[in-house]
């Protein structure tokens, strides 16, 4: 029986549009690999690896970098994202400071929960706080930095611990973040896009489970750069968030998508009551500068709000010097750190084997 002439055609025009994607495909990977910040982004710092335990007995992988007695940093990365985000601010603070980054349950090497509940906003203090009670002996206190979700941590945490914050945080340093409308305000559709029209395409898209792509999709990669890239960012740049997002597990993309769909941390924000740093890219579609703009105005001790030109929603890598000094700036200087737990070293590992949770 002869193919009807319409299922050639068709089967023409597949055929055509996949090896057009394939050379584009080629095109790209070769575009990347011509870029140096795809080779650096690919050899991240390795710190002292440090097991930490959640309330709920998640394990976290977490990494300690620099001095044992230097000020303390803590760092927490966002949505879809791993500690080696921070890669350049640990490059460039753990010459004097003692700075921790750690993965959030589900991303890189930590466990991933089977419970869909176990993907809230409380687990995310819950994080944070076990990282702070494992890796900060001594009850000492730092400096702690948090991008998109992993500065929502920050607030989170702060709610649940309203009474602990000024011992515990020296500062704040909130980047590409936001605490409420997360859906309703985002850019990704067009400036001219409503609410209701930016959650009825994004609540699906935040529960994604994408099946396996290749390396370099075309197609992903400029959505990818769409999404989260500003006019500076690179082609490597755009690769690597990539590659770094399309890993996350589908319970990671669905669970903490549904929380961030609903999310509203605006009752805590009050209480982050420590020296505090917002910052936004100008070209932030995700989480548009209205965000960090609310958020600077709420905080109890603003120190500064940088809007930063020509960035996306990936400052640390894009504007990684702009955020290191930020950071830096609320590091304590050595005449006036605090000397708790110094010369009371207790052993890291003996801290992880000995802490079931976070109390």
């Amino acid at each position: 029986m002869p193919v009807p002439r319409r299922l050639l055609i068709a089967a023409g025009v597949i055929s055509a549009a996949a090896a057009g994607l394939e050379m584009q495909r080629r095109r790209d990977l070769a575009t990347v690999a011509d870029d140096p910040e795809w080779e650096q982004l690919n050899q991240p710092p390795q710190g002292e690896p440090v097991e930490v335990r959640s309330r709920d007995g998640t394990r976290l992988h977490a990494e300690i970098h620099g001095p044992e007695d230097g000020p303390a940093v803590v760092l927490c990365h966002g949505w879809l994202e791993t500690a080696e985000l921070w890669q350049r601010q640990v490059t460039a603070l753990a010459g004097a400071c003692r700075v921790v980054t750690f993965d959030l349950r589900g991303h890189g090497r930590s466990a991933v929960p089977d419970d869909p509940a176990a993907y809230s906003d409380e687990h995310l203090a819950d994080d944070l706080d076990a990282v702070f009670e494992t890796c900060l002996y001594g009850g000492r206190s730092c400096v702690v930095a948090g991008h998109s979700m992993g500065g929502m941590a920050i607030v989170a945490w702060a709610g649940r611990n309203r009474g602990r914050v000024q011992q515990r945080l020296s500062g704040a340093v909130l980047v590409n973040t936001g605490v409420d409308q997360l859906l309703a305000r985002q850019l990704v559709l067009g400036p001219l896009a409503s609410g209701w029209t930016n959650a009825l395409v994004n609540k699906p898209a935040l529960r994604f489970r994408q099946s396996s792509l290749r390396q370099l999709d075309p197609v992903t990669l400029r959505v990818v750069r769409r999404i989260v890239g500003g006019s500076s960012t690179t082609p490597g740049q755009a690769a690597y968030y990539q590659r770094m997002f399309m890993a996350a597990p589908a319970p990671v993309r669905t669970g903490f998508g549904r929380t961030l769909g609903e999310l509203d941390l605006r009752d805590s924000v009050a209480a982050l009551d420590a020296p505090s740093i917002v910052i936004s890219g100008r070209d932030d579609r995700l989480l548009p500068p209205v965000h960090a703009e609310e958020l600077a105005r709420m905080l109890p001790q603003l120190v500064e709000y940088a809007q930063l030109e020509g960035i996306g929603h990936m400052a640390p890598i894009e504007a990684a010097d702009e955020v290191t000094s930020r950071i830096r700036r609320l590091v304590p200087k050595p005449a006036t750190r605090s000397a708790a737990g110094r010369g009371r070293r207790r052993s890291l590992a003996a801290a992880s084997k000995g802490r079931g949770g976070s109390e």
